[in-house]
């Protein structure tokens, strides 16, 4: 449960009071941002063998989220040929 009292969803279940589950043209996507929509570690990841192997043993998830790369370090690439 998140600090909105939200149970979060996470890949087999959809949270009957989430916005997502109760999206509109009127909902603020503001409203689901930041880490507390995140399940901590039952995601959609969760279904791949590896990730489940990792819960399976116990293993807690590491620190921090995945970020994508806000530069494009490609730009550019190609462009002399």
């Amino acid at each position: 449960m998140n600090s909105s009292g939200i149970v979060i969803g996470d890949h087999q279940y959809e949270s009957e009071d989430s916005p997502l589950t109760n999206w509109t043209e009127e909902t603020d996507p503001a409203i689901m941002a930041g880490d507390e929509w995140i399940h901590p570690y039952k995601d959609i990841g969760f279904l791949t063998s590896e990730n489940r192997d990792y819960f399976e043993k116990g293993i807690m998830p590491k620190e921090g989220l995945f970020m994508h790369a806000d530069k494009n370090s490609a730009y550019g690439a190609g462009d002399d040929a």
